[in-house]
Protein backbone atom coordinates (compact mmCIF):
# COMPACT_ATOMS: atom_id res chain seq x y z
CA UNK A 1 0.00 0.00 0.00
CA UNK A 2 1.24 3.90 0.18
CA UNK A 3 0.57 6.43 2.90
CA UNK A 4 0.47 9.72 2.48
CA UNK A 5 1.61 11.52 5.48
CA UNK A 6 2.15 15.24 4.39
CA UNK A 7 0.20 16.78 7.08
CA UNK A 8 0.03 14.20 9.60
CA UNK A 9 0.21 15.24 12.81
CA UNK A 10 2.30 12.47 14.47
CA UNK A 11 5.18 12.90 16.04
CA UNK A 12 6.84 9.19 15.55
CA UNK A 13 6.21 6.57 12.86
CA UNK A 14 7.01 3.27 13.34
CA UNK A 15 7.17 0.84 10.71
CA UNK A 16 6.84 -2.81 12.22
CA UNK A 17 9.32 -5.97 10.40
CA UNK A 18 8.55 -7.07 7.17
CA UNK A 19 6.21 -3.99 5.91
CA UNK A 20 6.35 -3.42 2.15
CA UNK A 21 5.01 0.28 1.67
CA UNK A 22 5.52 3.22 0.37
CA UNK A 23 5.62 6.28 2.76
CA UNK A 24 5.25 10.25 1.49
CA UNK A 25 6.36 12.41 4.51
CA UNK A 26 6.91 15.61 1.89
CA UNK A 27 6.19 19.09 3.53
CA UNK A 28 5.40 16.96 6.83
CA UNK A 29 6.63 19.77 9.62
CA UNK A 30 5.17 17.46 13.10
CA UNK A 31 6.98 14.02 12.58
CA UNK A 32 10.55 14.04 14.19
CA UNK A 33 11.28 10.64 13.98
CA UNK A 34 11.06 7.23 11.76
CA UNK A 35 11.89 4.16 12.95
CA UNK A 36 11.75 1.20 10.48
CA UNK A 37 12.09 -2.31 11.51
CA UNK A 38 13.74 -5.33 9.80
CA UNK A 39 13.15 -6.72 5.99
CA UNK A 40 11.35 -3.33 4.99
CA UNK A 41 10.73 -3.28 1.41
CA UNK A 42 8.99 0.06 0.17
CA UNK A 43 9.77 3.72 -0.77
CA UNK A 44 10.12 6.77 1.08
CA UNK A 45 10.15 10.52 0.03
CA UNK A 46 10.73 12.62 2.95
CA UNK A 47 11.76 15.40 1.08
CA UNK A 48 11.15 18.95 3.10
CA UNK A 49 10.26 17.28 6.43
CA UNK A 50 11.27 18.21 9.64
CA UNK A 51 12.17 14.52 10.54
CA UNK A 52 15.77 14.69 13.76
CA UNK A 53 15.93 10.55 13.80
CA UNK A 54 15.72 8.14 11.19
CA UNK A 55 16.60 4.11 12.19
CA UNK A 56 16.28 1.82 9.26
CA UNK A 57 17.07 -1.77 11.16
CA UNK A 58 18.43 -4.68 8.87
CA UNK A 59 18.04 -6.26 5.84
CA UNK A 60 15.89 -3.28 4.24
CA UNK A 61 15.09 -3.08 0.77
CA UNK A 62 14.95 0.91 0.57
CA UNK A 63 14.20 3.34 -2.23
CA UNK A 64 14.61 6.53 -0.02
CA UNK A 65 14.89 10.83 -1.34
CA UNK A 66 15.77 13.30 0.92
CA UNK A 67 15.97 17.09 -0.93
CA UNK A 68 16.32 19.75 1.66
CA UNK A 69 15.66 18.24 5.12
CA UNK A 70 13.68 21.33 7.50
CA UNK A 71 16.25 19.98 10.40
CA UNK A 72 19.62 18.41 11.11
CA UNK A 73 19.26 15.05 11.43
CA UNK A 74 20.61 11.24 12.32
CA UNK A 75 20.40 8.56 9.89
CA UNK A 76 21.61 5.00 11.19
CA UNK A 77 21.04 2.30 9.11
CA UNK A 78 21.41 -1.30 9.81
CA UNK A 79 23.09 -4.21 8.28
CA UNK A 80 22.54 -5.78 4.33
CA UNK A 81 21.04 -3.03 3.09
CA UNK A 82 19.62 -2.27 -0.34
CA UNK A 83 18.61 0.28 -2.85
CA UNK A 84 19.00 3.40 -3.80
CA UNK A 85 19.62 6.58 -1.40
CA UNK A 86 19.77 9.82 -2.31
CA UNK A 87 20.35 13.13 -0.01
CA UNK A 88 20.37 16.20 -1.53
CA UNK A 89 21.07 19.71 -0.18
CA UNK A 90 20.11 18.69 3.85
CA UNK A 91 22.04 19.06 7.14
CA UNK A 92 22.99 15.98 9.10
CA UNK A 93 24.41 15.77 12.77
CA UNK A 94 25.85 11.79 12.39
CA UNK A 95 25.39 9.47 8.99
CA UNK A 96 26.19 5.89 9.78
CA UNK A 97 25.61 2.85 7.69
CA UNK A 98 26.02 -1.20 8.76
CA UNK A 99 27.54 -4.10 7.57
CA UNK A 100 27.37 -5.65 3.68
CA UNK A 101 25.87 -2.82 2.19
CA UNK A 102 24.75 -2.78 -1.78
CA UNK A 103 23.22 -0.11 -2.04
CA UNK A 104 23.75 3.34 -4.60
CA UNK A 105 24.10 6.01 -1.44
CA UNK A 106 24.49 9.74 -3.34
CA UNK A 107 25.41 12.76 -0.87
CA UNK A 108 25.30 15.95 -2.50
CA UNK A 109 25.26 19.35 -1.39
CA UNK A 110 25.09 18.35 2.04
CA UNK A 111 26.82 19.34 5.73
CA UNK A 112 27.12 17.42 8.65
CA UNK A 113 29.10 18.43 12.28
CA UNK A 114 30.26 14.52 12.86
CA UNK A 115 31.28 11.65 10.33
CA UNK A 116 29.96 9.97 7.43
CA UNK A 117 30.97 5.73 8.18
CA UNK A 118 30.12 2.75 5.66
CA UNK A 119 30.52 -0.68 7.78
CA UNK A 120 32.54 -3.62 7.02
CA UNK A 121 31.98 -5.66 3.60
CA UNK A 122 30.57 -2.93 1.60
CA UNK A 123 29.70 -3.81 -1.72
CA UNK A 124 27.58 -0.69 -3.50
CA UNK A 125 28.52 2.84 -4.65
CA UNK A 126 29.05 5.72 -3.03
CA UNK A 127 29.05 9.22 -4.60
CA UNK A 128 29.98 12.40 -2.06
CA UNK A 129 29.81 15.16 -4.13
CA UNK A 130 30.40 19.00 -2.22
CA UNK A 131 29.52 17.32 1.16
CA UNK A 132 30.88 18.87 4.34
CA UNK A 133 31.83 16.70 7.05
CA UNK A 134 34.40 16.21 9.64
CA UNK A 135 35.52 12.83 8.11
CA UNK A 136 34.54 9.63 6.22
CA UNK A 137 35.33 6.04 7.22
CA UNK A 138 35.09 3.28 5.29
CA UNK A 139 34.92 -0.34 6.96
CA UNK A 140 36.96 -3.52 6.25
CA UNK A 141 36.62 -5.55 3.11
CA UNK A 142 35.20 -2.87 0.85
CA UNK A 143 34.59 -3.79 -2.83
CA UNK A 144 32.57 -1.07 -3.93
CA UNK A 145 33.04 2.02 -5.69
CA UNK A 146 33.78 5.67 -3.33
CA UNK A 147 33.32 8.47 -5.55
CA UNK A 148 34.18 11.95 -3.53
CA UNK A 149 34.05 14.91 -5.40
CA UNK A 150 33.86 18.79 -4.99
CA UNK A 151 33.13 21.97 -6.91
CA UNK A 152 35.13 23.92 -5.04
CA UNK A 153 37.60 24.16 -1.96
CA UNK A 154 35.24 25.70 0.42
CA UNK A 155 32.87 22.19 0.24
CA UNK A 156 33.80 19.12 1.08
CA UNK A 157 35.18 16.82 2.91
CA UNK A 158 39.40 16.93 4.08
CA UNK A 159 39.97 13.41 5.79
CA UNK A 160 39.08 10.17 4.60
CA UNK A 161 39.48 6.75 6.09
CA UNK A 162 39.68 2.94 4.20
CA UNK A 163 40.19 0.09 6.73
CA UNK A 164 42.04 -3.27 5.64
CA UNK A 165 41.04 -4.89 3.21
CA UNK A 166 40.38 -3.23 0.46
CA UNK A 167 39.59 -4.13 -2.97
CA UNK A 168 37.20 -1.61 -4.11
CA UNK A 169 38.15 1.66 -6.58
CA UNK A 170 38.56 5.04 -4.64
CA UNK A 171 37.55 8.02 -7.06
CA UNK A 172 39.19 11.59 -5.77
CA UNK A 173 40.14 13.35 -9.36
CA UNK A 174 39.93 17.08 -9.40
CA UNK A 175 39.17 16.58 -5.47
CA UNK A 176 39.86 20.80 -3.96
CA UNK A 177 39.39 19.80 -0.13
CA UNK A 178 40.31 16.54 0.68
CA UNK A 179 43.79 16.73 2.28
CA UNK A 180 44.81 13.44 4.01
CA UNK A 181 44.13 9.86 3.08
CA UNK A 182 44.50 6.76 4.79
CA UNK A 183 44.13 3.43 3.39
CA UNK A 184 44.63 -0.07 6.02
CA UNK A 185 46.60 -3.37 5.52
CA UNK A 186 46.14 -6.02 2.75
CA UNK A 187 44.56 -3.27 0.30
CA UNK A 188 44.46 -4.38 -3.63
CA UNK A 189 42.17 -2.32 -4.92
CA UNK A 190 42.60 1.19 -7.37
CA UNK A 191 43.21 4.74 -5.86
CA UNK A 192 42.74 7.42 -8.00
CA UNK A 193 43.58 10.98 -7.04
CA UNK A 194 44.38 12.21 -10.82
CA UNK A 195 44.42 16.30 -10.72
CA UNK A 196 43.51 16.40 -6.94
CA UNK A 197 45.35 19.75 -6.26
CA UNK A 198 44.50 19.92 -2.19
CA UNK A 199 45.55 16.32 -1.43
CA UNK A 200 48.32 16.32 1.14
CA UNK A 201 49.47 13.51 3.07
CA UNK A 202 48.47 9.86 2.02
CA UNK A 203 49.13 6.88 4.61
CA UNK A 204 49.24 3.15 3.44
CA UNK A 205 49.82 0.06 5.71
CA UNK A 206 51.23 -2.71 5.30
CA UNK A 207 51.07 -4.96 2.28
CA UNK A 208 49.61 -2.82 -0.28
CA UNK A 209 49.30 -4.46 -4.05
CA UNK A 210 46.98 -2.36 -5.35
CA UNK A 211 47.54 0.60 -8.14
CA UNK A 212 47.98 4.31 -6.63
CA UNK A 213 47.87 7.72 -9.32
CA UNK A 214 48.51 10.64 -8.24
CA UNK A 215 49.63 12.24 -11.66
CA UNK A 216 49.30 16.18 -11.07
CA UNK A 217 48.01 16.36 -7.88
CA UNK A 218 49.20 18.36 -4.91
CA UNK A 219 50.80 15.49 -3.01
CA UNK A 220 53.49 16.18 -0.60
CA UNK A 221 53.76 13.17 1.25
CA UNK A 222 53.52 9.65 0.57
CA UNK A 223 54.40 6.49 3.14
CA UNK A 224 53.80 2.93 3.03
CA UNK A 225 54.59 0.45 5.11
CA UNK A 226 55.99 -3.20 4.97
CA UNK A 227 55.14 -5.78 2.48
CA UNK A 228 54.56 -3.15 -0.55
CA UNK A 229 54.31 -4.46 -3.67
CA UNK A 230 52.28 -2.33 -5.33
CA UNK A 231 52.28 0.53 -8.39
CA UNK A 232 52.47 4.22 -7.64
CA UNK A 233 51.91 6.99 -10.24
CA UNK A 234 53.68 9.92 -9.81
CA UNK A 235 54.00 12.21 -12.90
CA UNK A 236 53.97 15.82 -12.48
CA UNK A 237 53.72 15.74 -8.43
CA UNK A 238 55.34 19.15 -8.30
CA UNK A 239 54.67 19.12 -4.81
CA UNK A 240 55.91 16.25 -3.69
CA UNK A 241 59.02 16.34 -1.13
CA UNK A 242 58.81 12.72 0.68
CA UNK A 243 58.26 8.56 0.17
CA UNK A 244 58.60 6.83 2.90
CA UNK A 245 58.74 3.21 1.76
CA UNK A 246 59.91 0.28 2.90
CA UNK A 247 63.26 -1.15 2.17
CA UNK A 248 62.72 -3.74 0.21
Amino acid sequence: CSLNLTHAFVNKLVIEKKVNVSVDLRDNQYTEILDIKDNFSGRLNLSRCNLEEIRIADNCRCDMLFNYSGKCFNLVVGDVFSGVMNIRNSCFHNLEIGYYCYAEIKLSENWGRKNISVGDSFRGTLSVDSVVAKNIRIGNDCRGKINISSKDGRCGVKNLEVDDDFNGELNLRYMQTIETVNIGAQAAGRLDMVSCPSVKAVRIEENFNGVADFSSSGLMYLQAQKGCRGRFVFLHCDNLSLLKLPRS
